[in-house]
C-alpha cells in the first residue's frame, strides 16, 4: 500500500506504518493483509517553491529535497556531514558503552542513516514552522 499526497498528519502516517502494516480484513472467506507500507505523503506546502526562501523553511524545504534527491546535495553537505560525526560521536560515547557490549550486531550509524535521520528532523521542523507560522499551501 502506498499512501500519497499532502496533509498535516504526514509525520504521523510515517511513524505508524507499522500499525497499518498490521491491517487484516476478511470478507467472503478471503483474508487479506497489507504487506507493506510506504509512505510518500507530503507536508501541505510546496517544497519545490519554497525551497531556497531566504527563511526557516525555505532552507528546511531545500534540505529535504536534496536529501529526496530532487536538488543537489552540495549546498548542504557541510550540515549533512556534521550531523554525521555529530551523531557518531554520541554513539562512541561512554553512554552507549552497555548497549555495544550486549549487542553483537551493533555497529555505528551510517551515512545514510544520519541522512533519514536529517529527513525525519527536517520534516518535524517543517511541520512546527507551518504551524507557528500559519503558512498554508498557497503560500
Amino acid at each position: 500500500m502506498t499512501i500519497e499526497g499532502r496533509t498535516d498528519a504526514h509525520t504521523d502516517l510515517r511513524g505508524r506504518s507499522g500499525e497499518l502494516e498490521q491491517i487484516e480484513l476478511t470478507d467472503g472467506g478471503t483474508t487479506v493483509q497489507v504487506a507493506d507500507v510506504t509512505v510518500d505523503a507530503k507536508p501541505p506546502i510546496d517544497l519545490t517553491d519554497r525551497a531556497g526562501d531566504d527563511d526557516p523553511i525555505g532552507y528546511l524545504a531545500g534540505l529535504l529535497r536534496a536529501l529526496e534527491g530532487d536538488e543537489p546535495l552540495e549546498p548542504y553537505q557541510d550540515v549533512i556531514e556534521t550531523a554525521h560525526m555529530n551523531i557518531r560521536e554520541t554513539h562512541d560515547s561512554n553512554a552507549y558503552r552497555e548497549l555495544k557490549s550486549h549487542d553483537e550486531t551493533y555497529s555505528r550509524p551510517t551515512e545514510a542513516e544520519t541522512k533519514d535521520v536529517l529527513r525525519q528532523q527536517a520534516r518535524q521542523l517543517i511541520d512546527a514552522f507551518v504551524e507557528q507560522q500559519g503558512v498554508t499551501a498557497d503560500e
